[in-house]
């Protein structure tokens, strides 16, 4: 019997996220010191897993990448950070190229060190907004062949400085296949990240 290996991931990620949800709501309800913030950056994405290796020419697409953070302390270094971000992402291949657009929520773990540096790791799911695929013959929708959620695991580092602008970079490595097919093919997003932040600073 094959094992869905999809479906357990799902299940094992929207269990970590709830998690982190319900810390991160318990957290916000205790504590007055939560920032708010902004980001955008570039994303430079592609395909990753076992069958996206016979993608002919398979390489980097470059997009962009914004939207909204929340910094909530839990102790002296640690916070929890949910972010809301439209990323653009895909691939490029010979001849054309795939352009996924995910509105993702990342909700990061944040160490923070003295001088301003941190580290930060958690998990990512995203909704697909829109599917394009463009080679020589047009344009063509490709969102009903694609699975409408995906998950994966975010890691980075950056820089914050004492007026609330930063820095950073992060990987988000794809742990589903954004294929829908039977069977599906194992074709994961892989997206690399760049960018500035400010953050405006909390209340009370």
């Amino acid at each position: 019997m094959q094992i869905n290996f999809k479906t357990q991931n799902e299940i094992n990620m929207k269990k970590l996220i709830l998690s982190l949800a319900v810390v991160t709501i318990a957290t916000m309800s205790a504590n007055a010191q939560v920032e708010f913030g902004a980001k955008v950056g570039a994303n430079f994405a592609t395909f990753s897993g076992s069958d996206a290796s016979s993608i002919t020419g398979k390489s980097m697409q470059v997009g962009a990448n914004f939207g909204a953070i929340v910094q909530i302390p839990v102790s002296g270094m640690f916070s929890v950070n949910p972010e809301l971000v439209f990323s653009m992402q895909g691939c490029k291949f010979d001849g054309g190229s795939d352009k996924l657009n995910y509105l993702n929520i990342p909700v990061m773990a944040h160490v923070g060190f003295n001088g301003g540096f941190f580290v930060e790791g958690g998990p990512q799911i995203g909704f697909l907004v829109s599917a394009k695929q463009k080679d020589a013959s047009g344009t063509t929708d490709i969102k009903e062949f694609l699975n409408s959620t995906d998950f994966s695991l975010g890691l980075g580092a950056g820089f914050k400085s004492k007026s609330g602008f930063g820095g950073n970079a992060r990987v988000n490595i794809g742990l589903s296949s954004i294929d829908k097919g039977t069977p599906k093919a194992k074709i994961n997003n892989m997206v690399i990240q760049a960018g500035v932040f400010y953050m405006f600073g909390g209340k009370g």
